[in-house]
């Protein structure tokens, strides 16, 4: 217990940043093949700063990521606090295997990111298999099963050839039906400006639906990206766009200020944490500022 102590306080000044202190240890150092293994993430910050979820993909080096725990926060008492996040892993060798050093990063109580990284940590991989099982085993015989009967092809394809025609015959009478939708003469810009008007009149943030306030605004900007820029964010997630961000041909403050709009949104969608409704209500009204700052040329001119 004492080396284990030891060991933590030794990893914790390690990964010691920006006042940042951050530990990743396993609930189990040992484990079997397949096994869910639960990593804890500890983190200690400043009161009042945030820590955002870890850029994890389906792979982390060896580990398969199967889950990431939200994140709980626990004031410490001294001016500090405690966010603890459990990522579960597996492995599918044996042997033992480090964890990735992982790079982390924490909203200040100003909006500011820094950055810090838990270090690696050991696990042992076992196989399920006893230890000396090296016994053959005879192998069942293969099972007679009876043959099926043929009626319920010839049902079967007669429902089939039913709907196909069913199908067939509302599209005709559609067809005769259908009259041309109506063109919507807004650009894409003046579209999403529109949607988060409508947002911000519901006055989610006044009900306590902060969660949804974020999401809705947050899609909306992806929808803005994708549709007046050409660059798919709508279909990325925040840590794809911050690696292709470069092709969106903003300048380095506009795309400093777009990742942090899309950090703060992850930050209120995947935490437990709430933000203050005044801050719930200027994220829309930062939203459009950005839009307003890089809408494509034709928009940027009706709106002088």
């Amino acid at each position: 217990m004492l080396l284990q102590l030891l060991t933590l306080l030794f990893l914790s000044l390690l990964a010691q940043d920006n006042n940042l202190t951050a530990t990743l240890t396993p609930a189990n150092p040992t484990a079997h093949v397949g096994d869910a293994i639960a990593l804890e993430l500890w983190v200690v910050h400043p009161a009042g700063y945030r820590l955002l979820p870890p850029e994890l993909g389906e792979t982390w080096g060896a580990f398969e990521v199967w889950d990431l725990s939200p994140v709980t926060v626990t004031a410490n008492g001294d001016g500090t606090e405690t966010s603890q996040q459990t990522i579960t892993v597996t492995l599918w060798e044996v042997g033992e295997f480090a964890t990735p050093p992982l790079p982390l990063r924490v909203s200040t109580d100003a909006g500011e990111i820094v950055e810090t990284t838990a270090v690696s940590t050991t696990l042992t991989i076992e196989s399920v298999l006893v230890a000396g099982d090296s016994e053959l085993r005879d192998i069942k015989p293969q099972a007679e099963l009876p043959f099926p009967p043929v009626w319920p092809w010839y049902a079967g394809g007669g429902l089939v050839a039913v709907l196909v025609g069913w199908r067939v015959w509302r599209r005709v009478q559609r067809g005769k039906t259908a009259v041309s939708a109506p063109i919507d003469p807004r650009t894409p810009t003046q579209i999403i400006m529109d949607e988060l008007s409508k947002v911000m009149i519901q006055d989610l943030p006044a009900a306590g639906r902060f969660k949804e306030q974020y999401t809705l605004v947050s899609d909306l900007l992806r929808r803005y990206l994708t549709d007046a820029h050409n660059f798919p964010a709508i279909d990325m997630t925040t840590a794809e766009v911050r690696a292709a961000i470069d092709k969106t041909g903003f300048r380095s403050d506009q795309r400093k200020a777009l990742l942090g709009l899309l950090d703060m949104a992850d930050w209120v969608k995947f935490t437990d944490m709430t933000p203050s409704v005044t801050a719930a209500n200027e994220y829309p009204i930062r939203v459009l500022e950005l839009i307003k700052a890089t809408a494509p040329g034709e928009d940027r001119e009706r709106m002088l």
